[in-house]
Parts: C-alpha cells; sequence; structure tokens
C-alpha cells in the first residue's frame, strides 16, 4: 500500500517521529543516514520512507520533520548505508 506524502499533514509526520515511529507503517526501526547542524536523514527499516529529521532540544524544543521524496513509501529498496565489500577473487 503506498501513502501519499501529501495525505499526512506536516505534524503528524513531526509527532509520530517524536513518538518514535514511523508515521506510514508504524515502524520503530530506522537506518540512520548523513547528517548536519541538529539533522538527520531517517529511513524506516520497514517501508522505507525518508525523513529529515532533528528531535525535540533546546534550539527546536518541538523538533522538525519533513519528508524526503515525493511518496511516502520509497520505490528504492536499498537502505542508506550500503557498501560493498569485494571478495578476493573481485579487483579492487
Amino acid at each position: 500500500m503506498s501513502i501519499q506524502a501529501n495525505t499526512i499533514p506536516f505534524d503528524a509526520v513531526r509527532l509520530s517521529l517524536n513518538a518514535g515511529h514511523c508515521p506510514d507503517c508504524g515502524g520503530r526501526q530506522f537506518l540512520h543516514g548523513p547528517q548536519g547542524g541538529l539533522t538527520e536523514n531517517i529511513k524506516c527499516a520497514s517501508c522505507g520512507a525518508k525523513f529529515n529529521y532533528c528531535p525535540p532540544c533546546y534550539v527546536m524544543p518541538r523538533g522538525h520533520a519533513e519528508r524526503i521524496g515525493t511518496t511516502a513509501v520509497s520505490s528504492c529498496p536499498a537502505p542508506v548505508h550500503s557498501c560493498h565489500v569485494p571478495t578476493t577473487t573481485e579487483r579492487v
């Protein structure tokens, strides 16, 4: 099931992530991606939805969250952190 990004209000996305679960599928495990400043890119391990997220802190007491991409469910199956380790038969 694919949920369009514009069907979930912005505040609901922030409140769901602040509570520790994905606003799209309810998953509670996230893959961590690049970070800068106070925010970090995260990806739901269950449905693949991607977000730029800042948990509540002294600078942003309510936190911040915005969706990355146009749909709630990503079409990219690759995790945020992917790495290919060459085998001994492959050239480096």
